[in-house]
């Protein structure tokens, strides 16, 4: 998996829009995931993974830095590269 051609996939102007940030790829799991947001005690986390129908699987995450627990979390299936853009940032508009 070529984690630069996600990232462009994703489009840079996305990206910059949901704060992504701390890029981790792993070629393993077929997967990129990148820290978002900017809430105060919140960690927030997009995983993009690529599954072997060639779709990829979104998923966000958000937890409690003071105890990791998890205060949101959603996952959206069978997204086309073409889409990867539109629904990173869907997931991601959180008030």
């Amino acid at each position: 998996m070529d984690f630069e051609l996600v990232q462009k996939q994703i489009g840079m102007m996305n990206l910059m829009a949901v704060g992504a940030r701390t890029f981790v790829s792993d070629s393993e799991a077929r997967s990129l995931m990148f820290q978002v947001g900017s809430k105060r005690g919140l960690l927030e986390k997009v995983i993009v993974t690529l599954e072997p129908s060639d779709l990829y699987s979104v998923r966000y995450v958000a937890m409690r830095k003071k105890d990791y627990s998890v205060t949101a979390e959603e996952t959206v299936d069978f997204v086309h590269a073409e889409a990867l853009g539109s629904t990173v940032r869907k997931l991601c508009d959180r008030a």
